[in-house]
């Protein structure tokens, strides 16, 4: 099945997949889920989602929508009041936030809500957290896939198919001074825990993580200067950014899930933070 929508000034979208973003945003009629998978959260738990490429590029989409619906986001955000943040307030005005040939947002996008995010974490929690201004670089790609970054996503085979894409070059936005995920050293004191939660191991240290040693495992880093000890849930929009986080508190636990009871009481940490893009809210 074709997944890939070419819309206008060659921008491409997401076809509706297991996530159904377009009728979720688009069709006043759509029904979400009632249930409630946050009964015994803590105060200790926050929120923030990155908002879907249509909603934010909704003028590139190949047909005409008046309105735009977000019943993921009215949800939560009645649930968890404060402790939730809507990445959508604060590069709404913005450009540059999304890439053109693929899902994710670019680095300028998740570096202007990560920063928001920690001004917001300051106020609620009372942290004093310092969040250094960034210099963001740009540069001209004529596919996205030539950076072996896993971007570019919406040009490959398994989503066009035999769909023809006339344009698929792009801006890449990057910054000297943050590494993501695929781009931690060998030299960095990061280590795994097996998703068993029973072992710490170096096992699986080299010089780049792989996409499944990232999906299947919690990388954890010790830090010394904040004393805080820190579960981050995530999913791919956090990656390019990761590195940040990594540095921010004393113990960093990071994985590739959704909000999970079993895995906060295990390692029972003393925040709880989950980042995730707003089409899996539901």
């Amino acid at each position: 099945m074709i997944k890939t929508i070419i819309g206008k000034n060659n921008y491409l979208f997401l076809k509706n997949d297991s996530s159904s973003e377009l009728e979720i945003h688009y069709n006043p009629n759509y029904k979400i889920s009632e249930q409630n998978p946050y009964l015994n959260l803590k105060k200790n738990y926050f929120l923030v989602v990155f908002p879907d490429k249509s909603v934010v590029l909704k003028d590139y989409l190949p047909f005409d929508f008046r309105d735009v619906y977000r019943p993921g986001i009215n949800k939560y955000k009645n649930i968890l009041k404060d402790r939730f943040f809507d990445g959508y307030d604060v590069i709404k005005n913005d450009n540059d936030i999304y890439y053109k040939t693929d899902t994710h947002m670019t680095l300028k996008g998740t570096y202007l809500i990560l920063k928001n995010f920690i001004e917001t974490l300051n106020k609620v929690y009372l942290f004093q957290i310092d969040f250094d201004d960034i210099k963001l670089e740009k540069k001209y790609c004529d596919n996205l896939s030539g950076l072996c970054l896993g971007l570019g996503d919406l040009t490959w085979k398994d989503n066009t198919k035999d769909l023809v894409l006339n344009d698929i070059s792009d801006i890449y936005i990057y910054s000297n001074k943050i590494s993501g995920l695929y781009e931690i050293k060998i030299k960095d004191p990061i280590k795994i825990l097996d998703y068993k939660y029973n072992d710490v191991s170096d096992k699986y240290l080299n010089n780049n993580f792989t996409w499944e040693i990232l999906s299947d495992n919690i990388i954890f880093k010790k830090n010394i200067d904040e004393k805080l000890r820190v579960l981050i849930f995530y999913d791919s929009f956090l990656i390019n950014i990761a590195g940040v986080l990594l540095n921010m508190f004393n113990e960093v636990y990071f994985i590739k899930n959704i909000y999970n009871e079993k895995i906060i009481s295990d390692l029972n940490p003393d925040y709880i933070f989950e980042f995730r893009i707003e089409r899996f809210l539901l």
